[in-house]
């Protein structure tokens, strides 16, 4: 067995850490290499849609799917120690941690491969939280750990090296691949007046960026969705009402299916948040041929390219302009060319990128003394 990936990061029932992960053991697979998921009992339904897929397949997946499942000190605790002797009864092959592990029983002879997503509480300072401290006291274990640690982005590498430079050396950079949300028509549909908004709307994400580059746009009959995140707090309500936007923000939720719909009809899709690791939006937006507006800010520039158009995280007179530009049939027109062909390269492809990760558990392997 090639790599067995770990239960870590499967207690939570979405997320993007668990897509991703649930995307990379899907095309390892698909190249027919042989792997496993220990996922004790766990509340992921990626996790879960792709068990049924299994049959067949080169993938083994040890779990058992609950929507009771522990959270993720409960998980770690209830978890661990099968995946500990799961690891050793297949022959120590290299394991893949999902997410940084609350408890860690390996034996230390096992070569470890870690993904880096981001260095967002340690880049803020945040230590005066507890929470800010256990997490990152985990994660700095989890990479000191590691064989082998694999960063989302350079971003993401460059902000290791300048924080816990001591790690760099056993880095490498392998982005995260996109694939279609849902089966989209072959039809072209009629652009609407909605911008939209997607995720959580709290801190880093600016939220409040967004809804004052639409109050000094100059647009009228434009509006902003935003999509999930929950409903509007009093303080975002509050905004909203003082910026005059009442009538022209609304939030609401969205499956897989409504999202890729909301995106291919979309003037743009705004994105003014200050630190990410990857992105992941803005390739989902452009693969449905949605114009992005991004910050110009953290990994952004990165991922998206030559394919958004940018504004600084803190000007609101630019967000507008951007925003205002947007609208132009021209300009989203090509945006929404240039953002297909990016979304669509290789260096977002899920095969290309399984690959490389095929290349790394072998490299762990060969430095650990097993055959390749």
């Amino acid at each position: 067995m090639l790599a067995i990936f770990s239960h870590d990061a499967f207690f939570q029932k979405y997320g993007g850490i668990s897509r991703c992960v649930v995307e990379l053991v899907r095309h390892i697979s698909i190249a027919g290499h042989a792997c496993g998921v220990y996922a004790g009992l766990y509340g992921n339904l990626y996790l879960r849609e792709l068990a049924t897929e299994t049959s067949g397949s080169t993938v083994t997946i040890d779990g058992k799917w609950s929507n009771s499942a522990p959270g993720r000190i409960a998980s770690a605790f209830r978890n661990e120690l099968g995946f500990a002797r799961r690891v050793r009864a297949a022959g120590s092959p290299v394991v893949h941690r999902t997410y940084y592990p609350v408890i860690d029983l390996l034996p230390s002879s096992v070569p470890v491969v870690v993904t880096l997503h981001d260095m967002y509480w340690e880049a803020q300072g945040l230590s005066h939280s507890l929470r800010f401290r256990m997490h990152s006291w985990l994660k700095r274990r989890a990479l000191r750990r590691a064989d082998r640690i694999v960063c989302i982005s350079r971003f993401t590498l460059d902000e290791l090296a300048r924080i816990w430079p001591e790690l760099v050396d056993k880095c490498a950079v392998v982005y995260h691949g996109v694939r279609p949300l849902a089966a989209t028509p072959d039809d072209v549909p009629e652009v609407s007046d909605q911008f939209i908004f997607v995720g959580d709307r709290a801190g880093r994400k600016n939220f409040g960026m967004a809804l004052a580059g639409l109050a000094t746009s100059g647009l009228v009959g434009n509006s902003l969705v935003c999509v999930g995140g929950g409903p509007f707090t009093t303080a975002e309500t509050t905004m909203i009402d003082e910026l005059g936007l009442t009538s022209r923000v609304v939030q609401q939720d969205a499956d897989d299916a409504a999202l890729t719909s909301l995106y291919r009809t979309a003037v743009a899709m705004v994105y003014p948040s200050t630190y990410e690791g990857f992105g992941m939006p803005l390739l989902e937006a452009m693969l449905n041929g949605c114009p992005v507006i991004a910050a110009r800010a953290s990994c952004l520039p990165e991922i998206a390219g030559d394919a958004a158009l940018y504004a600084d995280p803190d000007d609101a007179a630019e967000w507008g302009e951007r925003m205002r530009e947007s609208t132009q049939t021209g300009l989203r027109g090509a945006l929404a060319e240039r953002g297909r062909e990016r979304a669509a390269s290789s260096q977002f492809s899920w095969d290309a990128i399984a690959a490389q990760y095929v290349e790394i558990y072998r490299d762990c392997r060969a430095v650990g003394g097993e055959a390749a």
